[in-house]
């Protein structure tokens, strides 16, 4: 074969092959004996031992926690009840709650909102600050946007109860009653509303304009990493400011909304921080994660429409099922963006 190798190629591509197949035949790159004796050379232990205290932090709060649950969604646990086996019965009981899906439903609606308006708004404004003529003046305002991370979430959404949707009966006006008053319209509740959709709509809109912390930050690196020659290229060829947006940004940040698309569905289905910190219980807000909170903590919370003996090892059965459709719609996400890609 070496031979026939000579006689079609210069000498010095027959050099370079047979350089490579001294290389590949050296004992430097050969593995040896079995892989336990690798994994425990003197470098290779110095690297495990830096992964010991993250591993036994994972194992102890991940994995350990993920574990018990599956354990306990089969029992009747509770703090004041002895544990016993009861076989599929919570998840049972959990089918039939309607309170837990419709639940669902609401974390859903506020999941894909909250994705559409924040990745919106953080694209739109990295666009526009990406674009600005004063170099000196965009990089006073990024850092103005990126100081709302320093407001915890929990100041956040104080203000938006108590001063901007503030409900009706008291001796003040919050600032979406009073717009309402000019207009000639009476104002409502809003978190407190008896009207459903009035509820949802004043959670999908909490924080808005949506435009602060880190997602603007991200994005508009993404931007900064698309070549100048490219962005000028466009231009040449009569490509406006507007379509640029869609045929030249979007496919190069297509890696960056994919990420914030993934990780937005898995902690959307999670989040309950709006119902924690107002103790919205109503149906119209409730979402699995505070149900689940609720049932498995809080003695004062019943739902007289199920009949649990333990509220723990419900609230793991929910926990699990909350789990298996996150991995589910996860799995479909990726599916999609992987299909996208191949088509590209």
């Amino acid at each position: 074969m070496r031979e026939g190798i000579a006689e079609g190629v210069p000498a010095e591509a027959e050099e370079s092959v047979q350089g490579a197949e001294a290389a590949a035949s050296s004992p430097a790159v050969r593995r040896h004996g079995p892989l336990w004796k690798f994994c425990f050379k003197k470098y290779q232990i110095q690297g495990f031992l830096w992964l010991i205290p993250a591993a036994v932090l994972l194992v102890m709060f991940s994995v350990i926690p993920i574990v018990w649950a599956v354990i306990y969604s089969f029992t009747d646990w509770g703090f004041l009840s002895t544990v016993s086996f009861i076989g599929f019965e919570n998840y049972g009981i959990v089918f039939g709650d309607s309170l837990f899906w419709n639940s669902l439903l609401n974390v859903i609606l506020f999941t894909v909102c909250g994705l559409l308006l924040g990745n919106v708004a953080a694209l739109a404004l990295a666009e526009m600050l990406y674009n600005y003529a004063s170099e000196k003046l965009a990089s006073k305002m990024r850092f103005g946007f990126l100081l709302i991370c320093a407001v915890p979430s929990v100041v956040s959404l104080l203000v938006w109860s108590k001063v901007i949707f503030l409900p009706t009966g008291g001796s003040a006006t919050g600032v979406m009653n009073g717009l309402l008053g000019l207009f000639g319209a009476s104002g409502t509740d809003w978190y407190l509303s008896n009207d459903p959709n009035i509820v949802r709509l004043a959670i999908v809109f909490t924080g808005f304009p949506f435009m602060g912390g880190t997602s603007f930050l991200i994005y508009y690196a993404g931007l900064q990493g698309i070549n100048a020659e490219v962005i000028e290229a466009s231009k040449l060829d009569g490509l406006g400011s507007f379509m640029r947006v869609f045929r030249l940004d979007f496919p190069y940040l297509r890696g960056t909304i994919k990420y914030f698309l993934v990780t937005g569905l898995i902690g959307g289905l999670q989040n309950y921080n709006i119902q924690v910190v107002l103790e919205l219980s109503n149906e119209a807000a409730m979402v699995p994660g505070y149900y689940i909170y609720l049932t498995g903590l809080s003695s004062s919370f019943r739902n007289d429409e199920i009949d649990v003996l333990g509220g723990m090892g419900y609230a793991c059965a929910m926990g699990m099922i909350m789990f298996l459709i996150t991995l589910v719609l996860t799995i479909l996400q990726n599916v999609f963006f992987k299909s996208k890609e191949d088509e590209a």
